[in-house]
């Protein structure tokens, strides 16, 4: 007979359980064992995946499976405790409440080292609405009241940003850099709208007012038509910069 798995009993991956799960307000009953069980499989099977193996609707939740690596840095939180320390955090930003984490000292047999389980958020994503004048509005609100709180998403696609009919909602955390008690200065706020921009397919009409009403609500950024015409030139070293990544 051979040796077990410490993390294995009965042919079943066991995780353990020294305090690895954080229950926050609202949580359903019984999330935690599932939420077990969706780490030792390495995916949720039955949920609706919005991306294999990453992330899942199930019913009213978002299922977000980290795998950052087999061993933690001690000095550096996990992803999946970054992503859920900043979903409690951002008050002040629409951001679904963080309702389950499991965060392992190790990584699985299957990979995944983390889950968080949030509230899943049903509406209509950026590509859905780009033509909606008045969401593309508020849009502006939003980034500027980040980028004044020195806020900043590094991963700003059209899927990690809602809009329910009232107001957009902000999703998948992992891109945004911890606040800081700086604003976001001139050439960072146009990188983020030079990412719009490409994620709209280049459409700059669409941006046109919204990022006019940016400008106006950051005063501090200087005249609003010498920095739209920079924002091509942004967008392709944005581009650029995308595809040395690949």
């Amino acid at each position: 007979m051979g040796t077990r798995s410490p993390n294995q009993e009965d042919g079943e991956t066991r995780v353990p359980r020294s305090g690895d799960v954080t229950l926050f307000a609202g949580a359903p009953a019984r999330l935690e064992g599932r939420v077990r069980a969706w780490a030792a499989a390495g995916s949720v099977p039955e949920g609706a995946a919005i991306k294999e193996g990453e992330a899942y609707r199930v019913d009213s939740l978002f299922v977000k499976l980290f795998r950052d690596g087999k061993h933690r840095f001690f000095l550096r939180p996990s992803k999946a405790r970054r992503a859920a320390h900043l979903h409690a955090k951002l008050s002040w930003v629409p951001v679904p409440a963080p309702l389950c984490l499991l965060d392992l000292r190790r990584a699985l047999p299957s990979g995944v080292r983390g889950v968080l389980v949030t509230r899943f958020i049903d509406g209509q994503t950026l590509g859905e609405v780009r033509r909606n004048p008045d969401a593309l509005l508020r849009l502006a609100e939003l980034l500027a009241r980040m980028h004044e709180r020195g806020l900043h998403h590094g991963d700003l696609h059209p899927g990690n940003l809602i809009w329910d009919r009232e107001r957009w909602w902000l999703l998948d955390l992992d891109g945004i850099r911890p606040p800081s008690h700086r604003l976001l200065g001139k050439r960072a706020s146009l990188r983020q709208w030079g990412r719009l921009l490409l994620n709209l397919d280049r459409e700059a009409a669409l941006l046109l007012d919204p990022f006019h009403h940016y400008v106006s609500l950051r005063p501090s950024l200087g005249e609003a038509a010498p920095l739209w015409n920079e924002l091509p030139r942004i967008a392709d070293e944005v581009e650029a910069r995308r595809k040395r990544r690949r």
